[in-house]
């Protein structure tokens, strides 16, 4: 699958290299960042290298696509949001996203995720895409019913983190 770089008013959505390690670190390492992902906070620029090649990885094998979000002011990376699975045979994929906190409530995350959804359903011919929240998330669940996601269910004890297991919320979005 070709790789293709989006843009939106404020944003471009681009591709993301080794040279986008040491921003990624940056805002991977805030535990304020990280505390509802399915990860713990990297403690070193080396940890973010080896997310880089994982993503890359994932990409080249058309099993998932996730783009670096960029200030188009500034060319500053602020975060990544994409697809952290991609079925094409059942015509579905798992979105993911996560943005620096220094930037949290400027709406960057809904502009990202609304063009990464366009991408999904018109450009890959996507049917349904998949979310998941860890409960608590509030403005993760917010964002995700705004853009016209559904909740269907709680997974219980889906993810284990730094010795606790965490429910989280399924949400959908189907192309009508």
């Amino acid at each position: 699958m070709n790789f293709k770089n989006l843009e939106t008013n404020r944003l471009l959505l681009r591709s993301i290299s080794k040279n986008d390690s040491l921003d990624i670190f940056n805002y991977l390492s805030k535990d304020e960042v990280t505390k509802y992902l399915g990860k713990t906070s990297l403690k070193c620029e080396n940890e973010a290298k080896i997310l880089i090649d994982k993503i890359l990885k994932a990409s080249s094998e058309d099993n998932g696509m996730r783009w670096g979000i960029v200030l188009k002011e500034n060319n500053k990376l602020i975060g990544l949001a994409g697809y952290n699975s991609i079925d094409f045979k059942n015509k579905k994929c798992n979105l993911g996203y996560d943005i620096d906190s220094t930037y949290w409530h400027n709406g960057y995350g809904m502009e990202a995720v609304s063009e990464i959804i366009r991408y999904a359903f018109y450009d890959l011919n996507l049917h349904r895409i998949e979310a998941e929240v860890v409960i608590g998330n509030n403005p993760s669940s917010n964002l995700l019913i705004k853009l016209g996601f559904k909740k269907e269910g709680i997974l219980r004890q889906s993810i284990f983190k730094e010795g606790v297991f965490l429910d989280v919320e399924i949400f959908s979005l189907i192309q009508e």
